[in-house]
């Protein structure tokens, strides 16, 4: 019901997206209601959802297992891209901003990167040369987000 008032989803793609959730081992049922697999709930697995969830239009995105060092895997249909999300705790971001010009080296699909941080002042802090999104929660918690275009080498 969440998924169909926030971003408009018919009932058989909100269906479809739990489901995925579900078969990735980050969610299980527990009679009405639905809970993380470890029954801890964890506020940047919602948020990174909640990035796939916002660029995916109207048709659900498929979401697909966890594969470290991407925190979420998404293939947004509408755009015909893949969604890589990258969590980047506070004090990380050079770290992950190494794994996320290696992930573009690497790659062969066409991809769109969100890096998700936990608050906006880690954005000055992010050395990478890709191209992506950022997201961080505003003082709501709700999700921003900003495109980047990343720092390139001279």
């Amino acid at each position: 019901m969440l998924l169909w008032l926030r971003f408009g989803m018919d009932k058989k793609a909100v269906d479809r997206t739990i489901r995925q959730l579900r078969y990735g081992g980050v969610l299980r049922d527990m009679g009405a209601y639905v809970l993380a697999a470890d029954r801890r709930f964890d506020i940047q697995l919602a948020r990174a959802v909640d990035i796939s969830l916002a660029l995916s239009g109207s048709r659900a995105p498929d979401i697909f297992p966890r594969k470290k060092p991407v925190f979420l895997t998404a293939y947004l249909p509408e755009r015909e891209v893949r969604l890589c999300v990258l969590y980047i705790p506070v004090g990380k971001e050079r770290k992950r901003c190494l794994t996320l010009d290696s992930l573009r080296v690497e790659n062969t699909m066409k991809t769109l990167y969100a890096l998700l941080l936990d608050e906006t002042g880690q954005a000055a802090a992010l050395r990478a040369e890709t191209p992506c999104l950022l997201a961080w929660p505003d003082e709501n918690e709700k999700l921003e987000l900003k495109k980047w275009e990343g720092i390139r080498n001279e």
